[in-house]
Formats: structure tokens, C-alpha cells, sequence
């Protein structure tokens, strides 16, 4: 395998990899936000606010699902992308480990003359 391809390869599971990092960040992100919007909810449904204090719950939820929107739209694309990849951590490793085989093998390949026996190699 020549650098440049092995250069390729190291680069796309690099690739793969934060893409599947990526993936489990937004998700926890994603949890948090929904923690969030509930404890807003609740605070309005539960609590005595005044007319300023719900003016300033709303304007906290509307901003806290506009970032939530923009977290699942982030999380879905990710997710669009590692369907068409077929990207998990498994795959990789897998894939990673059968590479290292198959160069392992190429590195250690001697041929064997089938008629012109008298050539060395």
C-alpha cells in the first residue's frame, strides 16, 4: 500500500470517527436541551410568575428550541450521512483490522515462477 492511499484511508476513518463523536455529542446536547424546555414547562405550569417572569420564561423557551431545532437538524444530516456510509465504530474497527491483514499479507507476498523456475527473487 503506498502512502498516499494509506494517507487517504487514515484520513477518512479519522473522518468517520469525529463523525460518529459528533454524532453522540449533539445527542447528549440534545437530552440536555430537552431537560431544559420540561423545566421551563413545568416552571410555567407549577410556578407563581409575574407577567415579567413569563415574558422572560418565553423568550428562555423560545430560544432554548431554536437550539434544540438546530441540534436535530445537525443530529439528522449525521445521521443521513452514517446510513449512506454505513459508518458505526464496529464497521470501522473491522474494516481498520482487515486493512492491516491485507497489508500485512501484500508486505509479506513472495511469487513463486511457474515456468521460468531459474529466476530469482
Amino acid at each position: 500500500m503506498s502512502l498516499t492511499s494509506n494517507s487517504v484511508l487514515n484520513e477518512f476513518f479519522a473522518a468517520a470517527k469525529n463523525l460518529n463523536t459528533e454524532y453522540k455529542a449533539l445527542s447528549a446536547k440534545h437530552s440536555v436541551l430537552d431537560q431544559v424546555i420540561n423545566d421551563i414547562l413545568h416552571s410555567v405550569e407549577f410556578g407563581k410568575n409575574s407577567a415579567i417572569d413569563m415574558v422572560t420564561l418565553y423568550k428562555l423557551l423560545k430560544d432554548t428550541l431554536q437550539q434544540r431545532r438546530a441540534t436535530k437538524n445537525h443530529i439528522t444530516l449525521i445521521i443521513a450521512t452514517r446510513e449512506r456510509l454505513q459508518i458505526s465504530d464496529k464497521c470501522l474497527k473491522q474494516t481498520q483490522q482487515r486493512i492491516c491483514q491485507i497489508t500485512s499479507q501484500q508486505g509479506n507476498a513472495a511469487y513463486q515462477p511457474r515456468v521460468l523456475t531459474e529466476l530469482k527473487y
